[in-house]
C-alpha cells in the first residue's frame, strides 16, 4: 500500500493533483509542496484517530462503506459543495478542532508561501480525496487476498461488526478477517496481560499507508505535533 503523498500522486494516473492545482491557481511545484507540508498533518490525525478499538472500529465502518471512492475516482466532485462538506466533516474527525485545521494551514503557508486562504480550501478537498484512495488500497487488497469483487471490504466489515456466530465464521475463512478479529480482539488479552505494551492497532493494517511518503524535518513534524497538543490537550496522542 502507498503512503499518502504518493497514494494522491498516483490519484487518476497523476491527473488528480494537476486538475486540483489548477483549481486552486498553483502550479506543479506549488501543488507538491503544499501536500507534502499538509501530509504531516492527516498522517498524525489518522494516527491519534485510530488508536483504540472502539476509535479504529468507528474508522473502519466510515472508511468501509466506499463512499468516499467518488472524490479520489474524480477530483471535481471532491470540490463540490457536497464533497467539500464531506471533507469538513472528515476534517473534524481527524483534526478534531477548527483550531487545528487553521494552524495547519498557517504553518504550511509558512513553509510553502501559499496563502491560508487557498490551503484552507485545499483542506476539505484532500480529506475526502486520501479517504477515497485508502478505501480503493485497502479494498484492492482485499480483492486480491479473497479473489473477490465489489466492496469486499465493506461485506466484510458487515459480517465481522454483524455479531451473529455464522458471519464471526465467514469473516474468519478470510486470512484477513483473521487479522482484523486478531487486532479488535486483542483489547481483551491486553486487560490479562497488563505488563505488555498495548500496540498501535493501525499499524498492522494501516502502518505504511499512514505515512507520509515523503521524509518530514524533525522539527515540522514536532510543530505538529504540538499544535495537536496544544488545542486538543493531548487527546489521543500517538
Amino acid at each position: 500500500m502507498m503512503p499518502l503523498f504518493d497514494m494522491l500522486n498516483n490519484a487518476q494516473n497523476g491527473e488528480a493533483m494537476m486538475g486540483m492545482a489548477k483549481q486552486f491557481g498553483l502550479d506543479e511545484n506549488q501543488m507538491n509542496k503544499t501536500i507534502e507540508a499538509l501530509m504531516p498533518a492527516f498522517s498524525t490525525g489518522l494516527k491519534r484517530n485510530t488508536q483504540t478499538p472502539d476509535a479504529m472500529g468507528s474508522f473502519m465502518k466510515a472508511l468501509s462503506s466506499g463512499n468516499h471512492a467518488q472524490y479520489f475516482e474524480d477530483i471535481s466532485k471532491a470540490a463540490s459543495p457536497a464533497g467539500m462538506a464531506d471533507g469538513n466533516n472528515i476534517l473534524g474527525h481527524l483534526f478534531g478542532s477548527k483550531d487545528v485545521s487553521r494552524a495547519v494551514a498557517a504553518q504550511a503557508e509558512a513553509a510553502t508561501g501559499v496563502g491560508q486562504d487557498i490551503i484552507k480550501q485545499l483542506l476539505p478537498v484532500l480529506a475526502t480525496t486520501i479517504m477515497g484512495g485508502m478505501f480503493n488500497q485497502t479494498n484492492d487488497s482485499m480483492k486480491a487476498m479473497s479473489g473477490g469483487s465489489g466492496n469486499v471490504f465493506g461485506d466484510l466489515m458487515s459480517q465481522m461488526m454483524g455479531a451473529g456466530q455464522g458471519a464471526q465464521q465467514s469473516a474468519s475463512n478470510n486470512p484477513f478477517g483473521q487479522m482484523m478479529e486478531g487486532m479488535f480482539g486483542g483489547a481483551a488479552q491486553q486487560k490479562q496481560q497488563p505488563e505488555a505494551a498495548p500496540a498501535n492497532p493501525y499499524d498492522e493494517l494501516f502502518g505504511k499507508m499512514f505515512g507520509t511518503g515523503r521524509a518530514v524535518q524533525d522539527e515540522y513534524q514536532k510543530n505538529v505535533d504540538n499544535i495537536f497538543d496544544q488545542y486538543l490537550g493531548g487527546m489521543n496522542k500517538k
